[in-house]
């Protein structure tokens, strides 16, 4: 059994989600899955090639990883099926691409904890900056439900566009000089791919994030908000087992994954607490 494994970049919540599904396999079917995996780099020319080449080997079934790897793999997999993960909305991932071989878990958006936590530092940030690039729908489509409950809160949402990682530095800078007191990292494939450098940055300019992987608490993250992702990738091997048993006459099925978990950084806090005091 061949697993061919596309994600839109290399992330460690694709880690987690691929941990979690050879997990689960093991206890949902009898042959041994063989992982072979593929990194969309996070750009679509990338991305194309690296699903190209997994279909070329001919696998049982494609899981792919991010709203742009499933959209990539419903044009290109044809009768192949398909299963989606680390994805807010599966339909809307896939746009015009055909779905009728697309299984797949979605993972609603953290913003609503998220903007909680940073309700909830102290002192009360006033201002809070976010950096994201307006070419990506997700990131769209999260700013656009921020604003409401932001302002919900009484915090005033400092935004700062990019087109590639290779301006996130300075969007930090000039979020800083506007007098922000804390920033919300939010999920989209261009500030993915600039993660380590964002939390960096931001420690230089002494800015609290917020983000949205258990993964940053070690880069520094005050707190953060994220889908059990391991999970995700466990329920992602059970759709994959039902999508080869039903083979073509079977009817696609998704499921929602609703559970964000929250963690806070104690250390993090405290020293944050210490300096504003």
């Amino acid at each position: 059994m061949i697993v061919a494994v596309v994600a839109t970049i290399a992330h460690p919540t694709a880690d987690a989600c691929v941990e979690g599904f050879l997990d689960a396999w093991r206890g949902h079917a009898d042959a041994e899955a063989r992982i072979v995996r593929h990194d969309g780099k996070g750009d679509a020319a990338s991305l194309r090639s690296a699903m190209a080449d997994a279909q070329r080997a001919q696998p049982d079934l494609v899981l792919a990883l991010g709203s742009a790897a499933i959209r990539e793999a419903c044009l290109q997999s044809h009768e192949r099926p398909i299963v989606g993960a680390w994805c807010f909305d599966l339909a809307a991932a896939c746009g015009d691409a055909p779905q009728q071989h697309l299984w797949g878990i979605e993972t609603p958006p953290v913003t609503r904890e998220q903007v909680a936590l940073l309700a909830s530092l102290e002192p009360r940030p006033a201002r809070v900056g976010v950096v994201y690039a307006p070419a990506e729908a997700i990131a769209q489509r999260q700013v656009a439900a921020a604003r409401a409950m932001f302002g919900a809160a009484g915090i005033e949402l400092v935004e700062q566009t990019i087109v590639d990682i290779s301006e996130v530095d300075a969007a930090l800078d000039e979020l800083a000089r506007r007098g922000i007191d804390a920033l919300w990292k939010l999920s989209d494939t261009t500030v993915a791919r600039a993660s380590k450098q964002l939390f960096a940055r931001c420690s230089a300019l002494r800015v609290p994030v917020v983000g949205d992987a258990e993964s940053q608490v070690a880069d520094g993250a005050v707190a953060v908000a994220f889908v059990d992702f391991r999970k995700a990738g466990e329920r992602a091997a059970v759709l994959a087992h039902r999508a080869l048993a039903a083979e073509r006459g079977g009817k696609p099925e998704r499921e929602r994954l609703d559970a964000p978990i929250v963690r806070r950084n104690d250390a993090r806090l405290r020293e944050l607490a210490l300096r504003l005091r």
